[in-house]
């Protein structure tokens, strides 16, 4: 039961992260092109219906296209990452190859959120 209740911890404050990180680049975009300062807890909550159908759907077979497209999705964005950190890889000498203690504790949140999938 403690196991339990950890994971249902672990995963809620996942798909939390999960929902601040979309609206917020979401915001970003909107605001940058749109040139309008919404508060990004107007992106949250517009973001809240689609997700809530998502959740709904019981039949996962249905959520196979999306899938198919957000692999493709994900593909290309890591091309075009890939392409602009290489772009200029004379910039690598002048970024430092250790950082100071102080992000110790960012390097351990990003570890653990990256390895948050192991609940599931």
């Amino acid at each position: 039961a403690t196991i339990n209740s950890f994971l249902v911890i672990d995963l809620m404050g996942c798909c939390c992260v999960y929902i601040v990180f979309v609206a917020k680049n979401l915001s970003d975009v909107v605001n940058h092109y749109a040139q309008n300062n919404w508060d990004v807890r107007i992106y949250m909550a517009m973001l809240l219906p689609p997700l809530l159908v998502l959740c709904l759907v019981r039949n996962l077979k249905y959520l196979a296209p999306f899938s198919m497209l957000a692999n493709v999705l994900i593909a290309a964005g890591m091309s075009i990452t890939f392409y602009y950190i290489f772009k200029d890889t004379d910039k690598f000498e002048k970024v430092p190859a250790f950082s100071s203690f102080e992000q110790l504790p960012l390097f351990f949140g990003t570890a653990i959120f990256a390895l948050e999938g192991i609940g599931v």
